[in-house]
């Protein structure tokens, strides 16, 4: 039991962050409870290291305090105290009758039926143990939980129980024994609102006993895990966020502007009886049609070219000519997009910088073996590797294949962004070149004078069908522009929203821990809580 206790509360310190006092002050808080989560009582042991000799001056809300390690002499005046140092770091304890910042409720069950330890006690059946916890310490300014992390330890005998389980946590049986440890979180779940963490405010221990028996359950705890993790990679969900927000402005002008020309082709639908009715007056006056015919062919000359230099620009084959004939206000719109192009290409970069950077750890250590972290860092602390190698191997496998999605995700993106414009550019010029073809052949045409005519205006009704189903496209691509703006774009843009809000709250709760300056003063630098649950 001592070994795993040793090893539950060195998982949980590993920060130690400089004091302003020129001193590092730690402090241990012992609470004993009873079965069912009360505080029976509290001490708090501290130690005043890296000090000099001298009078040291000290903060605390403790009672009853004796030196423990040393012969230092102290005094006390009010909640100052006094310490003669001989430059060794100095042990003390006192007594604190103050709420603890993470409460348990315990609450025992036998098939089923909720039951006091005493009526458990040499029963049969299953049993179940409910731990709930609860953070007290709620930051009104942030709406947020200061991150405590809990930890919870016991050991069980084999000979009379068996089927060991244990929520949030790991089971390891050696021999007799059944070593039991489980990970806590009170309040994350409020603060992130992540589904994942919605069942990280209990821990439910179960098994099957022959004849009931329980040893201690110790709760080991801190605030100060968040306090010292490199944040500095969240600044990229910032610059993320922007981009998406970028794409997005784009869609929507995108999505405007297939909007207008579902608009105008629905009046140029409308437009073609008309068109029939101007064919059949040109019957009755052939010279008036020919002239209209020449005029309308020179009309659409400027209008093909126009077209065919905004397909240059659009397929990066523009020449200066080019360049100078469209609207400079699509030139900028048409830049942002190459930009968004850019952008992800250099994401792309940098995802292929740290695939290369952990690649050969990766597949040196053959990390793909592993469906997921848990199971990497279950198989190498069987191997009794150390646990700071472990952790390097896990952060190694989450980053390469991370970055291995997301560069296959912006190779894919990029890809269908340009093969599409390149499609709808010769789709539209293929158009522009048919009607541009037809109106000279029309001009031609109507040199024959009446006789041709004639022959154009029976023909005309397909000129109008045709106008019907160019319209009928052109509102199924504005349908479907307005799908992808709202069904996909726009919900990608939300996420990223949701991302730099997940970070700022990240952040926030980094300063929280950093801002938990102690439970027996104001000026303690590491605090760990250590509570003996009673059988």
């Amino acid at each position: 039991m001592k070994r795993l206790f040793y090893f539950v509360l060195g998982i949980m310190v590993f920060c130690l962050p400089v004091s302003c006092f020129a001193y590092t002050k730690t402090e241990t808080v012992f609470s004993n409870l009873k079965s069912t989560g009360e505080v029976k009582d509290t001490s708090v042991s501290i130690q005043l290291s890296q000090i000099a000799e001298g009078d040291i001056i000290d903060y605390s809300y403790l009672t009853n305090i004796k030196n423990t390690n040393g012969k230092e002499k102290f005094s006390i005046e009010s909640e100052k105290i006094t310490w003669k140092s001989t430059g060794k770091d100095i042990y003390y304890k006192g007594i604190m009758n103050d709420q603890l910042p993470v409460s348990v409720n315990a609450k025992y069950y036998l098939n089923g039926e909720e039951k006091t330890i005493k009526q458990m006690k040499k029963k049969k059946g299953h049993v179940e143990i409910h731990l709930h916890f609860e953070n007290h310490k709620y930051d009104t300014e942030t709406s947020l939980y200061v991150p405590f992390v809990v930890s919870v330890g016991t050991t069980l005998s084999t000979e009379n129980q068996s089927n060991f389980s244990i929520s949030n946590g790991k089971v390891i049986e050696n021999g007799n024994r059944a070593f039991l440890v489980g990970v806590s979180a009170p309040g994350l779940y409020h603060n992130l609102g992540i589904d994942d963490f919605k069942n990280l405010d209990d821990i439910v221990i179960s098994y099957d006993t022959k004849k009931f028996s329980l040893q201690d359950i110790y709760i080991v705890s801190t605030p100060k895990l968040l306090e010292e993790v490199d944040l500095s990679k969240l600044n990229q969900v910032a610059s993320l966020n922007e981009s998406l927000q970028s794409l997005q402005s784009g869609m929507d002008q995108i999505e405007e502007g297939s909007s207008s020309l579902r608009e105008g082709m629905t009046y140029y639908t409308s437009q073609m009886g008309v068109f029939r009715d101007a064919l059949k007056q040109a019957e009755e006056g052939a010279s008036q049609l020919d002239d209209g015919a020449a005029l309308l062919n020179s009309t659409l000359e400027p209008y093909y070219q126009m077209i065919i230099h905004y397909g240059n620009v659009l397929k990066n084959e523009a020449t200066e000519d080019d360049i100078n004939a469209v609207d400079p206000f699509f030139l900028e719109k048409y830049q942002k997009l190459q930009n968004i192009l850019q952008e992800n290409q250099e994401l792309l970069v940098v995802a292929e910088e740290k695939v290369r950077e952990f690649s050969d750890m990766y597949h040196a250590n053959s990390l793909d073996q592993f469906s997921d972290t848990d199971a990497l860092m279950d198989y190498y602390f069987e191997q009794g590797l150390d646990t700071r190698e472990i952790l390097k191997l896990a952060v190694c496998k989450e980053v390469y294949e991370e970055n291995i999605k997301v560069m296959e995700y912006l190779e894919h993106n990029n890809y269908d962004v340009i093969q599409g414009f390149i499609t709808l550019i010769n789709d539209i010029e293929g158009k522009a070149t048919e009607l541009y073809g037809g109106t000279s052949q029309i001009s031609e045409g109507l040199k024959t004078l009446h006789s041709g005519l004639s022959l154009i205006y029976e023909k005309s009704a397909l000129l109008e069908n045709g106008a019907v189903q160019l319209a009928d496209g052109t509102n199924q691509l504005s349908a479907g522009i307005s799908k992808i703006n709202q069904e996909g774009i726009q919900k990608i843009s939300e996420y990223g929203n949701k991302g730099v809000e997940l970070a700022n709250k990240i952040k926030q709760m980094q300063t929280l821990s950093k801002n938990y300056l102690g439970f027996s003063s104001y000026n303690i630098d590491r605090t760990i809580f250590v509570s003996k649950l009673s059988k």
